[in-house]
């Protein structure tokens, strides 16, 4: 459940950001979210994608403990 939200929230996140770079800058929707996406030469953009990926891969062993802690308090 933890990961659905983490990519819900992640997914409603760069859609808002999309739609106001689209009306900002006068381009499609695609576009401005494939600018999102785009690592310039000399930017420490690949710090946030590693921390997304961090986020998402915490949020899948928090998933996997909480169902294991489940199912072994059920026996």
């Amino acid at each position: 459940m933890i990961t659905l939200t983490f990519c819900t929230v992640y997914i409603a996140l760069l859609s808002l950001v999309s739609t106001i770079d689209m009306f900002i800058y006068k381009q499609s929707f695609l576009t401005s979210l494939s600018y999102l996406f785009m690592q310039g030469k000399g930017t420490n953009e690949w710090m946030i994608n590693v921390g997304v990926g961090v986020g998402f891969l915490y949020a899948i062993a928090v998933d996997y403990r909480l169902k294991k802690g489940k199912g072994s308090q059920k026996g």
